[in-house]
């Protein structure tokens, strides 16, 4: 029931003109700084094969896609203590890049 809660009251607090903004918007691939994107590998409204096809075109210093298992769309409210592990490895990972 948390999960679900949680899922719902994200959903309810977007406001209407970002929302549209957001779906307005035309994704760049190059980034002159490293990427990483935090996927829940169930996240059926942002489909991880979209994700899969964006990340391939993305050309940046470095990058990584990262699969949260058993996360869905929400997975930084309903595993908050897995993305910020995989949040903070992204960190040490960036950090050893940058020197």
């Amino acid at each position: 029931m948390r999960g679900i809660y949680l899922f719902n009251a994200a959903i309810m607090s977007y406001p209407q003109p970002l929302y549209e903004q957001t779906m307005s918007w035309v994704q760049d691939t190059r980034f002159a700084v490293p990427v990483y994107l935090l996927q829940g590998e169930g996240d059926e409204h942002t489909l991880t094969s979209l994700v899969r096809e964006y990340f391939a075109a993305i050309e940046a210093p470095a990058k990584d896609l990262v699969l949260l298992p058993g996360g869905g769309h929400c997975v930084v409210l309903n595993q908050p203590e897995v993305f910020l592990a995989a949040l903070r490895a992204c960190q040490a990972q960036m950090g050893s890049i940058t020197g």
